[in-house]
Parts: C-alpha cells; structure tokens; sequence
C-alpha cells in the first residue's frame, strides 16, 4: 500500500486589505453534487504522486522518490513522454527525494531542492535544470521550510528560531539580505503546556500558496479549518476560521487534518480539495475514501462543491481543456491511472 503523503484544505478568500483583520465563522457548505471521471491508463507506475502542473502542453506529476521523480506527458493525449529526475550529486540530480515546486508562473519550473532553487526546463524529449540560484544567496541562518517565491527578488519561508519569534514567516530579499517578519502566529490552542518554538512550528505548521496575479499569500493550516490571506507587503487581509459540526476549533490533535496543500487558484475561482477524515481513517478506507471539490469566488462565497468518484490526492486544472486532471496515492489500483473531470460550469445565481 502507499503511503499517503498529503493533508486536505477547504478555502476562503477575499481580495482586499485593510488594517483591521476580519474573521469569518459558521461557513456552511451546500450539499454535494457528484463529478464522473474518465480514467487514461498510462505506461508509467506512479508510486507516490505529491503534486501535478501543467507547463506548456505537457502535464508534470512529482513523485516523491529517488529516481523518476517528474513524470512527463502530453496533456492532450496524456500519453506517456518520459521521466526525469534523480537524487545523486550530478548536474540534473537533486540532493533530496522530497522536493518541492514553489514557481510555475515563468519559462521554467521552480523548484526547492534542500540548498538550491533550481529551474527546470521541459521539452518535448527531455528534461533539464538550467540554472541554480544558491539558498546561500539568501544568507538564511534557520532551516528553510515552506520556501515560496513573491518576485525574481523575494522570497518567503517559515520563520523558526530567529527574528520576530512571534510573526510565523519571513520575507527575504535576495538582493539587499533584508528580511521581513510577517503574520503574527496563532494562539488557537490553548494549553500553557506549549511552550517553544519547535511545539507551537508543529501545531501552526502551515502551507502557503501564491496567486502572482493576485498578489496573495494564501495560508492553508493542516490541524486547524483556518486560512489566512496576506498581501505582498506582508499585510494580514483576511483570517477565517471555518466552524466544522462537533469539532472544537481550538482542540490539537495530531492525527486529524482538516484541510490541504492541494487547491488550485485562477484569477476567478479558488478549488480545493476537501477531507473530513483523519488520515489514519482514510487510509483504513482508501477503497471508499472520496475526497470533495470546494469551489469559491474571490469574493469569498461557495458557488460549488462536489464530490469526487475517485480517491484523489493531488489535482490541477486547465482552463484551456476544460478539465479537472486528478491522480490518487491511495491504494495500488490507481498506480498506472490519470483521471479526467470535466470542469464544471459555475452558476453564480444558484449560490447566492
């Protein structure tokens, strides 16, 4: 059986910033609709699927591996091109198997290798890291966790046994070695008995998401339904806290997951995955396990929510196709399957 290697996240977001935060609570969500999928069987194992982009006409899984950890196809055909990507010293090789893309907006894809920010560039054929941009160059004295990208200038990261202990991220500009610390860290939980930095890190671990269109920070909380909304200069716009039946909000448990890193953001709607199970149930369930689509507005309001007919982990969405490409780590039926989703077509006037 694989491992499953996410957490689930439903989202809220609002576009503008002011100087008060407001929160948001009792989001109710409406009753699901069912999405069908198609399944593409592909000649290629996918053994532990973590993320999936589509760059260009080619749709990329990241597999966290230690050989073929980029999966490359077409995204028309989903036909199988081939794999790239290996852990070693070479050239093209990547000193951890648990990289990350933090950048997909450019020519190349971006990602988070340990002590580099490596760009990627995918043809047809293969595959290469064009250049390297040293983690040295940002003159950080704590483990980069979270690294994220605002401009070729800034980047961003947790912030953990440094600076403003009480702001839980940092802004880092590479060229002048400034640093800004950003939104205050969360007192949700309450219990005294939480008393250093690595504890409250593990209660608070969050993931962030970056929408350059927009140019929002988005904070997913993996124990907590919060979310934050920050701006680029660092600017809290928005923290809600979503009310789940008979869950107390400011309960910790380490088991249970509310929400997720998968979600997927467009310059109109914001999908995300949602779980409602602890992991530990859902990989005691994976044969029935069946993860919803949330979808809102950037004005904050549900206009969809559908639940998935496959167990999906990992999604992206083109708006070119008109689809929904989902893959699943759960169970080893889904090892060598890509699923399709027709996207839906939002009706604004049925969620007012």
């Amino acid at each position: 059986m694989k491992k499953l290697n996410y957490s689930f996240i439903c989202v809220l977001f609002v576009l503008s910033c002011n100087n008060k935060i407001n929160t948001v609570y009792d989001i109710s969500l409406p009753d699901a609709e069912e999405l069908t999928s198609s399944s593409k069987i592909i000649s290629a194992d996918l053994l532990s699927p973590i993320d999936i982009i589509i760059k260009n006409n080619k749709l990329i899984i990241l597999e966290m591996i230690s050989k073929d950890m980029f999966k490359v196809f077409d995204v028309s055909s989903l036909k199988y091109l081939y794999s790239f990507g290996e852990r070693g010293q070479g050239p093209n090789d990547f000193l951890s198997n648990g990289i990350n893309i933090i950048h997909n907006e450019n020519d190349c894809v971006e990602i988070h290798d340990i002590d580099n920010v490596k760009f990627l560039r995918f043809l047809d054929t293969i595959a290469f890291i064009e250049k390297k941009l040293p983690i040295s160059r940002i003159n950080l004295r704590n483990p980069i966790n979270g690294l994220g990208k605002l401009n070729d200038s800034i980047y961003f990261f947790d912030n953990i046994f440094e600076g403003d202990r009480k702001k839980e991220f940092t802004r880092q500009n590479i060229k002048t070695n400034k640093r800004y610390y950003f939104s205050i860290l969360p007192n949700w939980y309450k219990n005294e008995t939480i008393i250093n930095e690595m504890q409250k890190y593990s209660i608070y671990k969050a993931s962030k998401k970056v929408l350059p269109p927009k140019k929002r920070i988005v904070v997913f909380y993996y124990r907590f339904p919060a979310m934050k909304i920050i701006d680029y200069d660092g600017n809290v716009c928005k923290e809600i806290k979503i009310r789940i039946q008979n869950q107390n909000f400011n309960a910790y448990d380490a088991n249970t997951t509310y929400f997720t890193s998968q979600s997927f953001l467009t310059n109109d709607y914001i999908y995300a995955l949602y779980l409602g199970k602890p992991n530990d149930v859902i990989i005691a369930e994976e044969d029935s396990f069946r993860p919803d689509l949330l979808i809102f507005n950037w004005e904050g309001s549900i206009v969809g929510r559908y639940v998935l007919d496959k167990p999906i982990t990992a999604f992206t969405i083109s708006e070119e196709t008109g689809k929904i490409y989902g893959v699943s780590s759960l169970g080893d039926s889904h090892i060598n399957s890509i699923y399709e989703f027709e996207l839906p077509r939002i009706n604004n006037e049925k969620y007012p």
